[in-house]
């Protein structure tokens, strides 16, 4: 997969998914399977259209996303910055340098997809095309009478649905990052924890969650807690995960964690001894869960 900036001059033919693509939901999933069959009736490669970022707190960072495309087999992703100069491209003038950049076999977005500070729709963008270029609108996937979206992600993963989330997301939601020196208090009390250091505006879940933990020796399962430390008054916010049957050293490795379960909420406990305890039990139902 190769990224392209927006603005630098691609000569390869391409069918281009339009959006943002903050997640990998199965709506996205359906539009870049719908790109990829035009490609390959048309003969192109598969490129993906997004931001670098646009909002304060995202679902995935940008090197989560990267990972994503690539698994889900674009060829290019081009991306822009969402600057004030490009929030007042009017929509004709961002369709006239996507012609102009790049070598367009087909164009796919989703059936609500908007586009420049006009906020032209799929209709105004057949009108632009004027049949001169293929469009495919890609109808809604629906769950439960909703809407398949990265708003109703960001909301389920607020409220730490875990499982919900991971049914509406090509491949379950993962938080990659690299393991840092914490405090130690993890293994002094029995379980020794990898501290995870993300990135600073990803969205997370808060709570204590069941799961699984990929690094460069294999894939362990774990439960990882999320947020704060009131049994030990500490108020920040980390990523820490302890992995079932690992016995090494993590420190400076970059590790994957996936969650498939919230296990209970983050609570104040007497002591050290009895949040080991509750550990115990914690990492009962994850051994359980791996099981089922």
């Amino acid at each position: 997969m190769q990224i392209v900036r927006f603005g630098e001059k691609l000569n390869t033919p391409l069918t281009l998914a339009l959006g943002y693509f903050e997640t990998m939901h199965l709506g996205h999933k359906a539009l870049i399977d719908t790109a990829k069959q035009a490609a390959s009736k048309n003969g192109s490669k598969v490129g993906l259209f997004t931001f670098d970022r646009k909002g304060a707190t995202e679902v995935y960072s940008f090197d989560e996303r990267m990972d994503l495309y690539r698994e889900s087999g674009i060829d290019y992703v081009i991306v822009a910055t969402f600057d004030k100069t490009f929030a007042s491209t009017k929509g004709a003038d961002f369709l006239r340098r996507l012609n102009d950049l790049f070598c367009l076999k087909a164009l796919v977005c989703g059936f609500d997809y908007t586009f420049g500070n006009d906020r032209l729709d799929n209709f105004d963008l057949t009108v632009l095309l004027d049949g001169k270029l293929p469009l495919y609108v890609v109808k809604p996937v629906m769950t439960d009478g909703e809407k398949v979206s990265s708003t109703l992600v960001r909301s389920l993963l607020n409220d730490n649905k875990i499982e919900r989330v991971n049914s509406l997301l090509a491949s379950p939601y993962f938080i990659e990052g690299t393991v840092a020196h914490g405090r130690g208090v993890g293994s002094q009390i029995g379980f020794p924890t990898a501290n995870i250091s993300v990135d600073a505006g990803k969205l997370l879940p808060h709570g204590v969650f069941g799961g699984y933990v990929e690094t460069a020796s294999g894939s362990y399962p774990a439960i990882v807690n999320i947020g704060d430390k009131p049994t030990f008054d500490i108020a920040e916010q980390t990523v820490e995960a302890y992995l079932v049957g690992f016995d090494g050293n993590l420190y400076g490795q970059k590790v994957k964690i996936t969650l498939t379960c919230f296990i209970r909420p983050i609570r104040k406990f007497v002591d050290a001894q009895e949040l080991a305890e509750q550990l115990a039990c914690d990492v009962k139902c994850v051994t359980k869960e791996k099981k089922q």
